[in-house]
């Protein structure tokens, strides 16, 4: 029995309006704040002279792109800015955060490599900075590494004292290179908190 031309029109539209309905759930599902607005990777100093009073991190990196800078009051720049990377500036982040001696950077280990060599205790610096980075657990490619207790999005702590300097001292430790690394990127990505990207 042949089909009438109306259930020949309805029967082709039919997964066309599905397929449109489940690009608009995904469009929806993606763009959504939960999943946007997750962070990647978050930045702050902290100087031992110097107040600590802001409860942001100084820098925000978030899965989409966002980026998020606030600078305390007693700061030149002071404010909020908000900005999103260029996808090459995201792929280099996610490469240098995604590093496995980030990943797996272990202070107690590294302080211990450093204390073999000099054969004494860590030298102190006076006026110290601590780099405190909190990343996502990811491959070099941005891949999230699922861990069975904890949460897909969950952020790893890591916190070192004057990164650019001990690093320096102390160049064949992998670890800390990787860290310098990471952190002058960040620090580059802050240099871009122009006054335009100023939204209060």
């Amino acid at each position: 029995m042949a089909t009438s031309p109306l259930k020949s029109v309805l029967f082709t539209a039919a997964p066309q309006h599905i397929l449109s309905a489940l690009f608009f759930s995904l469009f929806i599902l993606l763009t959504s704040p939960a999943i946007a607005e997750t962070p990647l990777i978050t930045y702050n100093r902290l100087h031992e002279l110097l107040p600590n009073n802001n409860s942001d991190p100084l820098l925000t990196v978030y899965q989409n792109g966002k980026v998020r800078a606030v600078y305390p009051a007693f700061m030149k720049k002071a404010g909020t800015y908000e900005w999103t990377l260029l996808d090459a500036d995201m792929r280099e982040l996610q490469r240098l955060a995604g590093n496995p001696s980030v990943q797996q950077f272990n202070k107690q280990a590294v302080e211990e490599k450093i204390e073999k060599k000099q054969q004494a205790q860590l030298t102190s610096i006076s006026d110290s900075t601590t780099t405190i980075i909190d990343v996502k657990h990811i491959t070099e490619s941005g891949e999230a590494i699922e861990s069975p207790t904890e949460s897909i999005d969950s952020l790893q702590t890591i916190s070192f004292e004057d990164v650019p300097d001990v690093s320096e001292e102390n160049p064949e430790i992998v670890e800390l290179k990787s860290l310098l690394t990471l952190e002058s990127k960040l620090e580059a990505i802050l240099k871009q908190a122009t006054p335009e990207k100023l939204i209060k």
